[in-house]
């Protein structure tokens, strides 16, 4: 790694305009001190977020016969746990929970009804750029009169690498 980075230039400070890309399913995994229930989670995955700013907060979408889903069979998937809303009490055992598509698809799907909600509006106060992608449809957040609405939105996205080797 060092000898590909050594002619690197130093990374900057991000400016005001720099958006966020997080891998929403990484950070499920390297959650601590987790909320009691999964609507405390929820926010406490959105307080992270909108300590960057502006983002793209982008989870995993599950279909059921992809080689993807046939690897995780392969892993072994914990059983499915109902999450009936924010209430909800989370498992003992987060990482088994997460071992399982459907836990957590109804994970990323209550994170969308959770930011969308009253309780997340005082945070997205404090962010600008605001956008979650569930089940591979992106929802922009935006909080007006004390409200939070989420529209659905197209994301276009061009990735520009600029690589130089020495051998």
């Amino acid at each position: 790694m060092n000898a590909i980075l050594q002619d690197v230039p130093q990374a900057t400070t991000p400016s005001e305009s720099t958006i966020y890309i997080q891998d929403g399913n990484a950070l499920f995994h390297e959650l601590t001190n987790l909320a009691p229930t999964f609507g405390g989670i929820c926010l406490q995955i959105l307080d992270i977020m909108v300590a960057r700013k502006n983002f793209i907060f982008s989870t995993d979408s599950y279909f059921p016969n992809s080689i993807k889903a046939q690897e995780r069979v392969r892993r072994g998937c914990s059983r499915k746990f109902i999450v009936d809303g924010p209430a909800t009490r989370r498992p003992a055992d987060f990482k088994e929970f997460l071992s399982n598509d459907d836990n957590k698809t109804q994970l990323c799907n209550l994170i969308l009804r959770v930011w969308g909600s009253e309780s997340a509006a005082s945070r997205l106060d404090r962010c600008g750029t605001a956008v979650v992608v569930v089940g591979g449809r992106a929802y922009q957040l935006k909080k007006t009169n004390g409200d939070v609405s989420y529209n659905n939105v197209k994301l276009y996205t061009t990735v520009y690498i600029n690589c130089n080797v020495t051998y």
